[in-house]
């Protein structure tokens, strides 16, 4: 499975792998030559299927873009209530010099499952690393969408143990409830509790859709 480090708060340079690199220079010269890719006629599914969970619920919400990092393909967004954040935006997106500040955006969003669970190491929530993956990770998605796996620390909001679940607030404000992905995240749910900060990762789809 080929992974692109596409950390969205330090400089993609340090993170990513010499192959990763060369896969992400290549797409950014594919996306430089043509023009943004058009969405007028985009109509989300309700529901995906990610590999090794079956079917997901496609979660939706329309943001305020605040700001374009368009060399690192970074985009900060505001929610109405004025949370702001930043998501990594896939090449598949296109161009997003033609994205501009207090344009609309949507957002689709579905949650895939726990792959890795600890007791986080420091005392700081937030995300540490979005990576794109390939289908090898989410098996095929629809048209616009990418995968991703994340990484973030998170307080748990809920353990489920016998559902073998964990609910919690992502550095987008988005409440997940997703399941282990393996035996061994499912052993670990055996040592952690509501209120603990934790390390997780789990792999998602997104699609990121401009206003027409």
């Amino acid at each position: 499975m080929s992974l692109q480090d596409v950390n969205a708060f330090t400089p993609l340079a340090n993170h990513l792998t010499r192959r990763g690199f060369l896969v992400l220079a290549g797409g950014a010269a594919i996306v430089a030559a043509l023009p943004a890719v058009a969405f007028a006629q985009f109509t989300a599914p309700q529901t995906l299927t990610l590999k090794g969970i079956g079917e997901v619920k496609v979660q939706s919400r329309v943001l305020t873009i605040v700001s374009v990092d368009v060399p690192n393909r970074n985009v900060v967004v505001k929610q109405d209530n004025g949370d702001q954040y930043a998501y990594h935006i896939a090449p598949i997106v296109g161009d997003l010099s033609q994205i501009k500040p207090d344009e609309k955006v949507t957002v689709y969003i579905a949650p895939g499952a726990v792959t890795a669970l600890q007791k986080a190491d420091s005392g700081v929530a937030g995300l540490l690393s979005d990576l794109q993956v390939d289908v090898d990770a989410t098996g095929p998605l629809p048209e616009n969408f990418w995968g991703s796996q994340k990484t973030i620390n998170a307080v748990l909001v809920d353990v489920n143990k016998t559902a073998q679940t964990v609910t919690f607030e992502g550095h987008d404000k988005l409440l997940r409830t997703i399941p282990a992905a393996n035996p061994q995240v499912a052993d670990d749910l055996a040592g952690i509790s509501p209120g603990d900060l934790c390390q997780i990762t789990w792999i998602e789809a997104m699609a990121f859709i401009p206003a027409a």
